[in-house]
């Protein structure tokens, strides 16, 4: 089972934290660094610096054809919480204090924001997998140890058009990456939601954001060495162009933003197709169809990175 060295310990029984997950195991009890759990035969995941190689804004005539590189602005904020306060650890939390990104702003050409583009543009609503190594620019942004290519699933980039006007669309993306931040050392965000306006007509790019959802009280997943812990990071966010033009396009076809986030997310997760009841409403229906009820307490919810 994957590439360190796994230590089984001899215990009268044993709890296994992976990622927040907690497994019973009778009998022994089996330690895991983060590399551990990578499939066998696998390395230390390519971080983005590792294999893709960002274009400078000169490469290309700028993001709007003007010659002008196009914007973009990175915030990280601090982390709040966690049960352990890994960024205070003597050995961890070099690496995981101060956090800041890389560059408070950056220039994009214009060819390194259409590669965020599908090649044309599907239907309303339809969901389709881009290629994540595209995004190494925005991650690198925040950090040098960006991965696309996580250690653990499920991995990927997906995109939908939200809205059809006659000059734009309105693109709704969801990115799962995460920051290999020193040996041994990595912090998952529980997702990137993303957004792009695009002209229809040029294919520039007008505004883009892809920031951590902060709906939840946890969004942040942190490992190091053997230690597992789950913080809330108030921002993480890559934001450029002029948000006020959303609101000011007449859209012609348009899907409420909740319904295509759940799209996204189910692209990722299967289990969210499942049509899960309140607890008033199972215990009514195992009464009336004589069927027992499958109850689960967990730490944190399944359909993000950061659990």
């Amino acid at each position: 089972m994957g590439n360190g060295s796994v230590n089984w310990k001899r215990a009268r029984w044993g709890i296994l934290i992976v990622s927040g997950l907690a497994v019973w195991i009778t009998g022994y009890f089996l330690e895991l660094t983060p590399n551990d759990l990578l499939p066998a035969g696998v390395g230390v995941p390519m971080t983005c610096s590792e294999q893709w190689t960002p274009k400078s804004a000169g490469d290309d005539t700028g993001a709007s054809g003007d010659g002008k590189a196009f914007a973009v602005e990175a915030h990280w904020e601090k982390m709040l919480g966690g049960k352990m306060a890994l960024w205070e650890h003597d050995t961890y939390g070099q690496y995981l204090q101060n956090l800041a990104p890389v560059a408070d702003t950056r220039g994009y050409g214009r060819s390194e924001l259409r590669a965020l583009l599908p090649d044309s543009f599907p239907g309303l609503g339809e969901v389709w997998r881009h290629d994540a190594k595209t995004a190494c620019g925005l991650l690198m942004q925040l950090h040098e140890g960006g991965l696309v290519d996580m250690r653990i699933g499920p991995r990927g980039m997906v995109g939908s058009v939200r809205a059809i006007s006659e000059t734009h669309y309105d693109i709704l993306y969801r990115l799962h990456a995460e920051f290999h931040m020193g040996p041994d050392v990595y912090l998952t965000p529980a997702a990137f939601d993303g957004r792009i306006i695009v002209n229809r007509k040029t294919s520039e790019v007008e505004y883009l954001r892809f920031a951590l959802p902060t709906g939840r009280p946890l969004n942040t997943d942190l490992n190091a060495g053997r230690l597992v812990d789950i913080a809330f990071t108030p921002r993480m966010e890559l934001v450029g162009g002029d948000a006020s033009s959303i609101s000011a396009m007449t859209w012609s076809e348009v899907l409420p933003e909740t319904e295509v986030r759940k799209r996204l997310a189910r692209a990722f997760y299967d289990f969210l197709s499942i049509r899960w009841q309140s607890l008033a409403e199972a215990t009514r229906l195992s009464r009336e169809r004589g069927s027992p009820i499958l109850a689960m307490v967990m730490w944190g919810p399944l359909d993000d990175q950061s659990c």
